[in-house]
């Protein structure tokens, strides 16, 4: 009989153990549920296209050619977003920090947000050919509504012929040694209708940036293609895409 009855204890010291822990529990998840406020500022649904744009048209001198290119970001749809939102712009090795506010042109900040079918364009230069990754944060739900990349980076890009005439062209290219740091630097042309190419010089560089030479002795009303070389660790040869232009009447 005395084992019985200490066996009926422990059982009663066990169930009021077990009581006040699910009365704790359930008193805790009561608490977690009234007294955390719900969140007065949830992440923006919201549609973003980035992309990088060169632009068209003539160049009328060479110090014109830090304008020539652009980070476009377009507003497709969802909701509006807060002028005091941030962009962070990666540019090869370059970050740029500003606000939604600062790339706005006036007419689209007068309703005083970024709403939809409005763009920022935020010019980069020449450096059309560096890798470019966007982060947008917005300051109200303190979330990320884009994270991308806008243009993948590459080595060595032929740009556009500058200043053609009727017997001779500029040349022009952009070239990022990346971690190689130094090589060379060259173009490669010729006749549209000939097989042989003709290569300027080798000339020797570092770093990252915009490289041009002019070449002569070209024949009049032609079409010419062109591609930008470079080379690195003294043989590797990478070459951009082959472009064209077309030189002016003969003179008369």
């Amino acid at each position: 009989m005395k084992i019985k009855r200490a066996d009926n204890a422990v059982s009663e010291i066990i169930g009021t153990v077990l009581l006040l822990m699910i009365v704790v529990a359930v008193f805790s998840g009561i608490s977690i549920f009234v007294l955390t406020p719900p969140s007065d500022s949830p992440q923006p649904f919201v549609t973003i296209v980035g992309k990088v744009e060169e632009m068209d048209g003539e160049i009328e001198n060479l110090g014109d050619l830090d304008e020539t290119g652009h980070v476009v970001l377009i507003h497709k749809g969802g909701e509006s977003i807060s002028l005091d939102s941030k962009i962070l712009m990666t540019i090869g090795s370059t970050i740029v920090n500003m606000t939604v506010g600062n790339c706005l042109d006036a007419k689209s900040k007068e309703d005083g947000a970024w709403t939809i079918g409005e763009q920022i364009v935020y010019p980069i230069g020449n450096e059309t050919y560096l890798h470019v990754e966007i982060t947008i944060v917005d300051v109200t739900s303190n979330s990320v509504i884009f994270m991308g990349v806008v243009q993948t980076g590459s080595m060595i890009v032929t740009k556009n012929a500058f200043n053609v005439q009727h017997n001779a062209s500029t040349l022009i290219m952009g070239y990022d040694f990346e971690d190689y740091g130094s090589g060379r630097l060259r173009f490669a042309y010729k006749k549209q209708s000939e097989d042989n190419w003709e290569y300027t010089a080798w000339n020797p560089k570092t770093g990252d940036g915009i490289y041009n030479k002019r070449v002569a002795e070209l024949s009049c009303e032609t079409t010419y293609l062109f591609r930008a070389e470079l080379k690195y660790e003294g043989t590797t040869i990478v070459s951009g895409v082959a472009k064209s232009f077309t030189t002016s009447d003969c003179l008369t």
